[in-house]
């Protein structure tokens, strides 16, 4: 599997009409992205997603979802979004198996991203005690078709 690590410099950009979410139709090129600590859906990465896809024939995302305003727990949320990142990936790809896939997070959805490659657990965070998750199995299907990348919050 080849995986593509960047940091990249946006500028604020206002999000266009040319975002746009999943369909229910298998894209060439299907974006999964994390968004930050307490950001709404799709986050700072509205702009990433119009970057990719700007000329692609056919290009989409979605959000991986999970709960994370301020007053959340952060280590439940990142728990939460790394399960469920796994889990829509590789739904995605059972279901549109020739579909590049594309994962991104940012700031708290970075780590997300990071558990969703490798796996998680452990000590971090405010002293969260996070149980070890698997990560997506590189060697599947989903994994295969997946380029990943982790925005820090200083990189925006």
């Amino acid at each position: 599997m080849q995986l593509l690590a960047a940091t990249l410099v946006l500028a604020p950009v206002v999000l266009g009409a040319s975002l746009v979410e999943r369909q229910s139709a298998c894209s060439k090129t299907h974006i999964f992205l994390a968004k930050g600590n307490n950001e709404p859906y799709p986050g700072r990465q509205g702009v990433l997603v119009n970057a990719i896809c700007n000329g692609l024939e056919n290009c989409d995302y979605e959000d991986i979802l999970f709960y994370n305003p301020v007053e959340s727990n952060y280590c439940g949320s990142v728990t939460e979004g790394a399960a469920n990142g796994v889990a829509q990936i590789t739904a995605y790809n059972a279901r549109c198996p020739d579909t590049q896939l594309v994962v991104s997070g940012y700031s708290q959805g970075a780590q997300i991203v990071g558990d969703i490659l490798g796996g998680g657990g452990g000590t971090f965070f405010q002293d969260c005690q996070q149980a070890t998750n698997a990560g997506i199995d590189i060697n599947s299907a989903a994994g295969k078709k997946s380029k990943f990348w982790g925005l820090s919050q200083n990189s925006i």
